[in-house]
């Protein structure tokens, strides 16, 4: 007996394989239908889906790097990265993190909720690999730097995120990050996720707009990091080859109805060069009507003729009888 064995791979895409009940060695395909449509999958199909998370993965970071800037009508009491690390010693930019961060730094802002005040404070994040091993930020370091920084707390969950919360009658708010740590850290961020298995956004910011970060510290009429994230689809990327998420995504649809065109015109031809050989091999194998027809009157006249000389000796036959 044959069943299916379904199995997840890195693209996304389910490969499915035919296996024995008993045996269970798996199938596989060489040619015919089922071949093409493995082949379809594997080369082609997982191509495109391959395009289509570089594309949403630079449309993820790239907006979450100039987002994680700014900041809403309203702070933090406690925020926990979206992303975790393995190794909570390794540098960040090694630290098998979806998006890297690289050296600069970022400002986390302590606001007292009665008085308004606020006490901004610049992180480092040291990543220039100049100090030899050991010396370049970790996640550690990272939350040891927030820790000791007055009316907020920093800490590792125990997979691995990063946890700041703020004293009571305080918030904390970020600005100004020229490392992409938030970014790839997941901290004040509008979306979820690196690809498009797994896009998403924020639930903090979907329940409540008031921490959507529209601007930069300016007040509630304050709009320049919304205008900053409106320019993002223009500007080239460097996960997405140098060029801009909106040409990126230009290209993709080029190339796809290009692909799309070129396997259409390849299925055309081989359903043409199909519907040849079967004509041939129809004309040798295959019945002609009108050869048929021939012989079919040739077999009447036969029978014809037959049947007159079978008449002719019967006459005959009763002549003699009666002489």
């Amino acid at each position: 007996n044959l069943q299916t064995a379904v199995a997840p791979t890195s693209t996304g895409v389910a490969e499915v394989g035919v296996e024995t009940t008993r045996t269970h060695f798996a199938l596989s395909a060489g040619g015919g239908e089922l071949g093409g449509a493995i082949d379809a999958r594997d080369n082609i199909l997982t191509g495109f889906l391959d395009q289509i998370d570089q594309w949403t993965g630079g449309v993820i970071n790239e907006f979450n790097k100039v987002y994680s800037s700014g900041e809403g009508l309203r702070g933090y009491q406690s925020v926990t990265s979206e992303a975790f690390v393995s190794n909570t010693t390794a540098a960040l930019n090694a630290a098998g993190l979806a998006f890297t961060p690289r050296h600069g730094s970022f400002q986390l802002k302590t606001v007292n909720a009665a008085t308004g005040a606020v006490t901004v404070s610049n992180i480092a994040i040291d990543l220039d690999g100049l100090g030899g091993i050991g010396t370049d930020t970790s996640l550690v370091d990272l939350s040891v730097a927030i820790d000791a920084l007055d009316n907020v707390t920093a800490s590792i969950t125990s997979d691995g995120r990063l946890q700041i919360n703020a004293a009571a009658g305080y918030e904390v708010r970020f600005g100004n990050d020229t490392s992409g740590a938030l970014a790839a850290l997941g901290i004040n961020t509008f979306f979820t996720g690196s690809s498009s298995d797994d896009i998403g956004i924020n639930a903090l910011v979907a329940a409540d707009q008031r921490y959507f970060a529209s601007g930069r510290g300016g007040g509630p009429s304050d709009n320049t990091n919304a205008l900053e994230l409106a320019q993002i689809l223009d500007r080239p990327v460097d996960a997405l080859n140098g060029v801009s998420v909106d040409q990126f995504y230009t290209n993709l649809v080029g190339t796809v109805a290009q692909a799309g065109s070129a396997e259409q015109t390849l299925a055309d031809g081989s359903l043409n060069f199909r519907d040849a050989l079967k004509a041939q091999r129809e004309q040798r194998s295959g019945v002609s009507i009108d050869e048929e027809a021939i012989n079919v009157m040739e077999l009447q006249h036969n029978y014809q003729a037959a049947a007159r000389i079978i008449s002719t000796i019967d006459e005959l036959l009763n002549t003699l009888l009666q002489i």
